[in-house]
């Protein structure tokens, strides 16, 4: 038996919106804001992985909003790990699944991992844990950062994703120049790319556009190894 695990699965690239999956494996019952982006990228993220899929969330909106007492919208395995631990959590479940699988305990088999985070869990607290993640070339795993350009949790608080010049609660509106608002907005793709050659692929993407999202995380995928969008 093979000691390595094989790329994530075969996902061929969707050329139109009439060939996206049917399948629904983030489905209603979570408990997020009318038109929250952050629900949609995770409906386009399942969707374009498939069913042998295991998801891992750091605190934040897509915890907090999808785990209501008792129920959430997930159907493929889900796990909460810390603010700040995406990418130490998509590592070890990599790890883990390759140890299972080279002791014979698990099916050789395609299996997903993707760790998602937001502003917080992913380009200010995380950032160390993913950069971390991405050297390690030998586990296949998926880190998906959304972007709400503000700790969108916690009342909007400002992020190093907020553009410049954004209001929010800790720069507020007003005739006083304030430190917060005269940042730009951290690159965070461009950072990881420049400083992970290691890491087989790297992208940004919108959940307005979905085929386009869904074949990037597809390619990532497919590709193995840590990868980033």
């Amino acid at each position: 038996m093979t000691t390595e695990i094989m790329p994530a699965q075969n996902l061929p690239q969707i050329k139109g919106v009439k060939d996206v999956p049917y399948d629904e494996l983030f489905v209603s019952g979570h408990r997020t804001c009318q038109g929250c982006e952050s629900a949609l990228v995770m409906r386009h993220m399942v969707k374009a992985a498939g069913p042998r899929t295991i998801v891992l969330g750091s605190t934040g909106c897509m915890y907090v909003a999808n785990t209501t007492y008792y129920t959430t919208p997930w159907v493929v395995p889900w796990m909460h790990t810390q603010l700040g631990a995406s990418g130490s959590a998509a590592l070890g479940t990599a790890a883990g699944l390759k140890v299972l699988m080279r002791k014979g305990k698990l099916k050789n088999e395609k299996i997903n991992v993707i760790a998602f985070c937001g502003d917080g869990g992913g380009a200010d607290m995380g950032i160390g844990a993913i950069s971390a993640t991405l050297t390690h070339k030998d586990y296949n795993c998926l880190v998906l950062l959304y972007d709400n350009e503000s700790y969108a949790n916690t009342d909007i608080q400002l992020s190093s994703q907020t553009p410049y010049g954004a209001v929010t609660t800790f720069s507020p509106s007003g005739d006083k120049k304030r430190l917060m608002h005269t940042r730009w907005k951290k690159n965070v793709p461009g950072m990881l790319a420049a400083g992970h050659p290691e890491s087989r692929y790297i992208a940004a993407g919108c959940a307005a556009y979905a085929v386009d999202l869904m074949n990037k995380i597809r390619k990532a995928l497919e590709l193995g190894g840590p990868t980033f969008v």
